[in-house]
């Protein structure tokens, strides 16, 4: 095999292995999320919660939660990330 075919395939390989440590990463977020909503809902119940529900941090937080779990659910399906998946693995790395 010579040396730009090898590079070439190791360099998919990595592209391989980065998009499947980022799945792992991004699957586990979700649920961790998934497992803080509860709690977040626990919070809205306290007396305390209600200085940060005035001043519009709670809603923010709120916001951000369901933003980023609907983010990690996305990048994580194989279809939304297939066609630059696809680019990746047509580039030519020798250069």
């Amino acid at each position: 095999m010579s040396s730009k075919k090898k590079k070439v395939l190791d360099n998919k390989f990595k592209i391989n292995e980065q998009f499947t440590l980022i799945k792992n990463i991004l699957n586990s977020l979700t649920q961790i999320l998934e497992i803080f909503n509860p709690i977040l809902e626990a919070f809205y119940l306290m007396e305390e919660a209600k200085i940060y529900s005035k001043d519009g941090t709670l809603d923010k937080l709120s916001h951000f939660l369901f933003e980023l779990t609907r983010d990690c659910k996305k990048l994580i399906d194989p279809s939304f990330n297939s066609e630059l998946y696809t680019i990746l693995n047509n580039l030519d790395m020798s250069n």
